[in-house]
């Protein structure tokens, strides 16, 4: 067979020339170099992207673990922050409850209380100066992403200048029944309050 094969290489020599025979076996050698690296190289290629599929699937997997924990922490200190709102916020209403009885003392005694329109329009404004101070200390604070003060509501204002009026207008004065109801007002605004929160 060898002597076979040496005879047709002569041919082809004989028959195309030296240079030709010699180009086709250099594409033929080329050819086969190149095949077997770009098999190579695509061996490694799948190989690399298997190390790399295994490798997210393992950070995707340890992700996973810790959102858990960073889950299981955020709740740990959200009721822990809910709590020190709760302090805080609470100690604010109850300074007002203090600043609402200064209020009604301070229409009944300076101001002329018959023109009962007047008198109203005056008690709002003193209660919206309130509400506003308390909701600039408010914006010092935040919870979910939001300032305190985007979880109040401005109808508080009427609902404490409505007590302010029933009380600079009822005839008996009584201490203790001011402050009661105004109390309970500010019970109610507190609840409102957290229920915001809660809402988020």
């Amino acid at each position: 067979m060898e002597v076979k094969e040496t005879i047709e290489l002569a041919k082809g020599i004989n028959e195309y020339g030296m240079l030709a025979v010699t180009g086709a076996l250099f594409l033929i050698l080329s050819s086969s170099v190149m095949l077997f690296f770009i098999r190579s190289s695509g061996k490694i290629v799948n190989s690399v992207l298997s190390e790399y599929k295994q490798a997210m699937e393992d950070l995707l997997t340890e992700t996973r673990k810790q959102n858990i924990y960073l889950s299981d922490i955020g709740d740990g200190l959200a009721d822990e922050t809910l709590s020190k709102i709760k302090v805080l916020s609470g100690l604010a209403f109850d300074l007002s409850v203090e600043k609402v009885i200064r209020i009604i003392r301070k229409v009944k005694n300076e101001n002329n209380i018959a023109d009962k329109e007047a008198t109203l329009t005056k008690i709002k404004g003193l209660v919206k100066n309130l509400h506003d101070n308390r909701n600039s200390k408010f914006d010092n604070y935040s919870y979910k992403g939001k300032k305190l003060s985007e979880y109040t509501c401005d109808e508080w204002v009427d609902e404490v200048a409505e007590v302010i009026r029933k009380e600079v207008y009822n005839e008996k004065e009584n201490s203790g029944r001011a402050y009661t109801n105004v109390k309970m007002t500010y019970d109610e605004i507190k609840l409102d309050f957290y229920k915001q929160l809660r809402k988020g």
